[in-house]
């Protein structure tokens, strides 16, 4: 588990965006079969969850009680290759690109995504870096 902190006392306002750079494993077969991209708050909560999963090949938003909302996208995680998540923050709405190109957006009131604090990274991913 790799948290990675961007600020005491910052949440995300509109017009924020939070850049990470990932690396997948050698094969496929050493990958587990999901990794996950979650937004926590100051008590650990995490009201958004990004999911891949390798094993289905699907990429979704999760929510904390697990209802997925599948994201309409190709599945660009390839051994060895690199890719870059960018989460662009708006009134209400957190929009997601993959290697530069928009592939879905998700709901948040204001007051959640105002609570982010952390970006929590599980499975076998490599993560290279973070900019906020």
């Amino acid at each position: 588990m790799v948290l990675r902190h961007w600020g005491a006392g910052l949440g995300l306002d509109a017009g924020d965006a939070l850049s990470s750079l990932y690396q997948c494993p050698v094969n496929e077969q050493s990958c587990v079969s999901l990794f996950a991209l979650s937004l926590r708050d100051e008590a650990a909560r995490a009201p958004v969850t990004l999911r891949a999963s390798f094993t289905d090949r699907t990429l979704a938003w999760v929510s904390p009680w697990g209802r997925k909302k599948l994201i309409s996208a190709p599945f660009l995680f390839h051994p060895q290759r690199f890719f870059e998540v960018l989460l662009l923050c708006q009134e209400g709405a957190l929009k997601l690109a993959l290697n530069g190109q928009a592939v879905g957006t998700t709901s948040l009131d204001q007051q959640t995504l105002e609570r982010l604090r952390e970006l929590q990274i599980r499975g076998s991913i490599q993560l290279y870096c973070v900019h906020y």
